[in-house]
């Protein structure tokens, strides 16, 4: 394992090819897939035990050898976003950061942004399982694709380079009606995005496009949304579940089935209130491990999604175990001065890249509300006061997304309660709450 993704060489075509076909092929085989993962987890806890100062504290140096089956896994105390936030970066980590090393910051989506390192091995891993869902859904690497984004101003080296020379990478924070410019001169074999961004796009649209594959990502995909997706777009979308922290998680192919969980990447479970393993077809909350990444290895990471364990084979053959359904996170289409939907995604607060810095500086968690009146409350949970500067930022970068006419007020909070569900909403409003069960939802004016 440490000449493998420990290594700080970035692998080739010839071996980028060669762990691709390997992959693919272990698909078939679940119990090569298991052993696998067995071997990854026992060194990933035995090397974060012995070098990265947080696992230090919470386990044993020999955890890893303890580690006879999956099952003992449960035996290791959990881990979530407060832990990771409350330590520094410093300490999340089995040293200093290789040479080609990549610095990221979550999307925010939980209220919680945290930054990750990925060591140039575990980014080139990343790129190999992103060719292979890529191949599963039938998308060839030469064909055109195009993204609606966070920005990400670093260049990039490698697999991720190499696809990006057919891709078209724009930010959400464009209008809609920029996205639809750039699709219809790009014409792209797929499109894929935050679902709510995706739908406002294909609104834009008006059916003057239609990619052959259309894949939403980032938040959880509804009835309502899949099937406003589905008749703008005149293709069923295909879902994707990843996180900044785990990378790619779980995806649906083709056959717009089960999500395939990444295997040889990440060990999913699915626990019960009482933390034990739901069985077959069973719902309960996700809690992920990472097998790929020794620069800043997460293990048993409460994400605050639910899930529900599959009780069957994915239509496509897929015979591995595997999500029928995920619950992430939901958030309100937000409703501007002139009555027209917002996608949410448009208001997370730093959606800039030269602005997560100073956001993670500042904000320990936060979350939007839009009232009746159309007003919009932004609550900061602050790590000190709430700078005044940071502050007139928020409020200009919402009044550029609502109008300058919109009423918006930043609020410094002691706490943030989730909702009786126990979920946390990021965004929600009062006047942008979809009825999933009719499809209803705000009227475009």
């Amino acid at each position: 394992m440490r000449r493998g993704l420990d290594s700080p060489a970035r692998p080739g075509l010839l071996r980028t090819a060669a762990e691709l076909s390997r992959v693919h092929r272990s698909a078939s085989r679940p119990s090569a897939v298991q052993e696998l993962q067995l071997a990854r987890l026992r060194w990933m806890v035995d090397h974060a035990s012995r070098h990265v100062p947080l696992y230090r504290r919470l386990y044993p140096a020999d955890a890893g050898h303890r580690l006879r089956q999956l099952d003992d896994l449960s035996r290791l105390p959990f881990t979530d976003k407060d832990m990771y936030q409350a330590t520094a970066a410093v300490e999340l980590m089995s040293g200093r950061p290789p040479p080609g090393s990549r610095r990221i910051e979550s999307s925010g989506s939980t209220g919680q942004p945290v930054e990750v390192y990925y060591s140039p091995r575990a980014a080139w891993y990343q790129g190999v399982l992103k060719l292979q869902r890529e191949r599963a859904i039938g998308l060839r690497p030469w064909e055109r694709r195009f993204s609606i984004s966070e920005p990400d101003e670093r260049s990039r080296r490698g697999i991720e380079s190499w696809i990006k020379r057919r891709a078209l990478r724009i930010p959400g924070t464009e209008s809609p009606a920029v996205l639809a410019r750039s699709v219809l001169e790009w014409r792209p074999v797929s499109i894929s995005g935050h679902g709510q961004q995706l739908l406002e796009l294909g609104e834009e649209l008006g059916g003057a496009f239609r990619p052959r594959l259309l894949a939403a990502h980032g938040e959880s995909l509804d009835l309502w949304t899949r099937r406003a997706l589905a008749s703008a777009f005149a293709r069923e979308p295909l879902d994707g579940y990843g996180t900044s922290e785990q990378g790619i998680v779980a995806w649906q192919c083709g056959a717009v089935d089960l999500y395939h969980v990444n295997h040889e990447a990440v060990v999913v479970e699915v626990l019960d209130d009482g933390g034990r393993p739901v069985s077959p077809g069973g719902t309960g909350e996700l809690v992920l491990t990472g097998l790929w990444n020794p620069l800043m290895p997460i293990l048993r990471y409460r994400i605050g999604d639910i899930g529900t364990l599959a009780d069957r084979p994915c239509a496509c053959g897929y015979r591995l175990p595997a999500l029928r359904a995920i619950t992430g996170r939901t958030m309100d289409w937000v409703v501007d001065g002139n009555g027209r939907r917002v996608a949410p995604q448009r208001l997370w607060i730093e959606m800039d890249p030269r602005d997560w810095a100073a956001v993670l500086r500042v904000v320990r968690r936060y979350q939007v509300h839009q009232e009746h009146d159309g007003t919009v409350l932004v609550d900061i949970v602050a790590r000190g006061r709430l700078p005044e500067a940071f502050v007139d930022t928020v409020l200009a970068r919402y009044r550029g997304v609502l109008g300058q006419q919109a009423v918006v007020k930043v609020r410094q909070v002691g706490e943030i309660p989730l909702d009786p569900s126990g979920k946390f909403r990021l965004i929600s409003s009062a006047l942008g709450r979809r009825d999933v069960a009719t499809g209803a939802g705000p009227t475009r004016s």
